[in-house]
């Protein structure tokens, strides 16, 4: 089912890129069958993120953060371990950061990054039962000319083996370089499954 989801966001996103590139305006028709497809009309609740997310990256109002294996860097408190399909990495000591350099600045001004993360036992039991802090994301300019931290997130139930999504509105930095997360816990892994900036429209 991962693999269909994210084949069906990348073909949203394909299609929406090249009617685009040729001059023509894409829309998505969703018949409000099954609230889970798209969006519910009556409320109107997204139902599939990632499938938003691939139509907004493909119009150009989002960046797709590659989760791929090693496409993270970390810092000495954690370690590499990707899987064959995703960013994974194993907690060495609290205070462990995963970084991503992007391909070109970015102006967080009015964006949200949505990040999906999936954690491991050991993660979810470092964690006094669930009630001590998780994570903070941080973004900075060149040189950490600029930088803010922001999004400390805790008191969250955590489920081994599932996906959590984390968003954050909070930053300002005109031309950040990169972004980091920097987790509280001090052994566990965790595994990248999605991240997403959408753009100020």
């Amino acid at each position: 089912m991962a693999l269909h989801r994210a084949s069906r966001a990348y073909f949203a996103q394909y299609v929406t890129q090249s009617a685009i590139r040729n001059g023509m305006l894409p829309f998505y028709w969703e018949i409000g069958v099954d609230p889970a497809l798209l969006f519910d009309r009556a409320t109107p609740a997204v139902g599939d993120q990632q499938l938003v997310d691939g139509l907004l990256i493909g119009a150009g109002k989002a960046v797709a953060l590659n989760a791929g294996p090693n496409s993270w860097t970390v810092n000495s408190d954690a370690t590499d371990i990707s899987s064959a399909s995703n960013m994974k990495f194993t907690l060495n000591q609290a205070g462990a950061v995963a970084g991503y350099n992007f391909a070109n600045p970015i102006n967080w001004s009015g964006a949200t990054l949505n990040v999906v993360l999936n954690f491991d036992q050991a993660f979810v039991s470092d964690r006094n039962g669930g009630m001590d802090g998780i994570l903070q994301f941080f973004t900075y300019s060149d040189g950490w000319g600029t930088s803010e931290f922001n999004c400390w997130t805790g008191y969250k139930v955590l489920v081994a083996g599932q996906d959590t999504d984390f968003t954050c509105s909070a930053f300002n930095v005109q031309n950040a370089v990169g972004l980091g997360i920097q987790f509280f816990a001090g052994t566990g892994s965790v595994t990248v499954k999605r991240a997403t900036l959408k753009l100020a429209q």
